[in-house]
């Protein structure tokens, strides 16, 4: 293990995003974004935008040599227009979005789908979407969003404060999927579509698994000792082997969903326990607490 010194003084990194150069940029809570040479360890902090130097920044996203850069001062949109294999590379900021109620709100989450759109979640006016020329916006009942995925069907999935989740169909209808539903928690903090089309949702007590085609569900949280785990907002990635990693509170949880695992529903239309009918496996780097569980592999793994 190697560590790295990103800043002078100490921020909580909060979004990490990989450019198309292998740079890493590094969103901080109050001192901004820095991008990373993971190669020489040498850092350049982002100065040439008022908005997003010494800001607290929440996510990170992009696509070729655009950059969106979200937090508690909206967005700000890069483009990396020289030289982006170098320390040196020029970034240039892009005004967006003019006269937009969205430059007025904080940012939770930037999302870009397989269609190259590029979702926003706010903390007061919902969800915008912009195509490269329009931005619109859709309505949400609980307004903060604190995360999107994409199912293979193309419709987007979010997460709410309070609200559950909510998605925007193909045919740009709104639907839900709340506790009444069967979720077990109103307040996901993160959400991802895996590569079985599943869907996996992270709560502070564990993880729901979400068939979102018959809308069978099964749990994991107490009886695995997961409850208490408290992911953050947006907190989770798939791994290029598929696997399903989580930021918790307590250390680094590694999901491995099996690419044929189906959800066996109950007779009430939802599965009720916490086992697979396949054997999944768990991983968990949790402090250097051992951990029981029902499932294949799970250990822990000291500092």
């Amino acid at each position: 293990m190697q560590e790295y010194k990103i800043l002078d003084k100490y921020a909580d990194i909060v979004t990490l995003y990989f450019d198309k150069y292998g740079y890493l940029w590094i969103g901080t809570l109050g001192e901004g974004v820095v991008r990373f040479n993971p190669t020489t360890g040498k850092t350049r902090k982002i100065t040439n935008a008022t908005d997003t130097e010494g800001s607290s920044v929440l996510s990170i996203n992009g696509k070729d040599n655009t950059v969106w850069v979200a937090g508690f001062n909206s967005v700000s949109k890069f483009i990396i227009s020289e030289n982006g294999n170098s320390d040196e590379a020029t970034i240039e900021k892009v005004p967006v979005f003019k006269g937009s109620e969205l430059l007025n709100d904080y940012v939770y989450a930037v999302f870009i789908d397989s269609k190259g759109l590029v979702w926003f979640g706010t903390d007061g006016n919902g969800v915008y979407c912009f195509d490269g020329a329009k931005l619109k916006n859709f309505p949400v009942k609980d307004n903060a969003v604190h995360g999107f995925t994409e199912d293979k069907k193309g419709n987007i999935w979010f997460s709410t404060a309070d609200g559950g989740l909510q998605c925007i169909g193909t045919d740009n209808k709104m639907r839900y999927f709340q506790t009444k539903d069967g979720l077990s928690d109103p307040t996901p903090t993160s959400v991802l579509c895996v590569n079985n089309g599943n869907i996996i949702i992270v709560h502070s007590n564990g993880f729901d698994v979400l068939d979102p085609v018959t809308k069978d569900i099964i749990y994991h949280s107490t009886e695995e000792n997961l409850d208490n785990i408290k992911c953050d907002f947006d907190s989770i990635v798939l791994g290029p082997d598929g696997t399903v990693w989580m930021g918790t509170e307590m250390g680094i949880l590694h999901y491995r969903p099996r690419s044929d695992m189906k959800i066996q529903p109950s007779k009430g239309g939802f599965a009720s326990g916490s086992c697979f009918p396949q054997k999944a496996h768990l991983r968990a780097t949790i402090n250097s607490m051992p951990m029981k569980t029902t499932f294949d592999s799970l250990r822990a793994v000291g500092d």
